[in-house]
Order: structure tokens, then C-alpha cells, then sequence
């Protein structure tokens, strides 16, 4: 099983949902729910999104599967080595809906002055 999947799982069933309910708030099969809390499908960043929307989690627990969901995901660690970066990266990926007009200028501010 992958950290990821392992995370999903402890978190599932923390929230004291089975695995059809949060399929269906999902939008995806049970099987494929299945799949990824075993390891055996890729978790893309929609799908992220999508669990901190259909699990009841805490910032910190979101940051954890998120962590998790970087620690595996093959292709993302071959473009992101630093596991800092990579962590960071992901999180803004998963997290960019919920950030304001005004996170996302203070975030382009500062990748500006870095630039220059």
C-alpha cells in the first residue's frame, strides 16, 4: 500500500465514511477508490481536490495526504527533487481553489522579486 493510499484510508474511515459513500461524493467508482487507497491507481490533483472536498479533514491532515500524495507520485519527484519545493508545490496545487485574488498576487509578488 502506498503512504498515500494509507493516509486515505486512516482518514476515510476516521470520518466514519465507507469507501461507496466517498466514492459517490467523489465522482468515481468504489473500485477506483479501491484502487487508490491500495496503491494501484495514481491520485491526480483533481482527484486531491476532490477528497479535501468529500472527507471532513483538518488543514494539517490535508497537508498530510498531500505530503503523502507527493512522497509517491513518481513523476513529480523526478521534476521536483527537493522535497521541500516538491511538498510546497503540491500543497499550492491542491489548496489553489481556496486561495483568495489576493493570496495569489501576494504568491506572484513574491516569485517577482525572486526573479529579479
Amino acid at each position: 500500500m502506498s503512504q498515500f493510499g494509507k493516509r486515505l484510508r486512516e482518514l476515510r474511515k476516521q470520518a466514519g465514511l465507507d469507501q461507496a459513500e466517498v466514492a459517490r461524493r467523489l465522482g468515481v467508482s468504489v473500485a477506483h477508490l479501491y484502487a487508490l487507497e491500495c496503491g494501484r491507481a495514481p491520485a491526480t490533483v483533481a482527484t486531491l481536490q476532490g477528497l479535501g472536498a468529500s472527507i471532513p479533514m483538518t488543514a494539517a491532515e490535508r497537508m498530510g495526504l498531500t505530503d503523502a500524495w507527493s512522497a509517491d507520485n513518481r513523476r513529480f519527484r523526478i521534476e521536483i527533487e527537493d522535497a521541500a519545493s516538491r511538498r510546497i508545490v503540491a500543497r499550492l496545487l491542491v489548496d489553489l481553489h481556496h486561495l483568495t485574488d489576493e493570496d495569489l498576487s501576494g504568491i506572484a509578488s513574491i516569485l517577482d522579486r525572486r526573479a529579479a
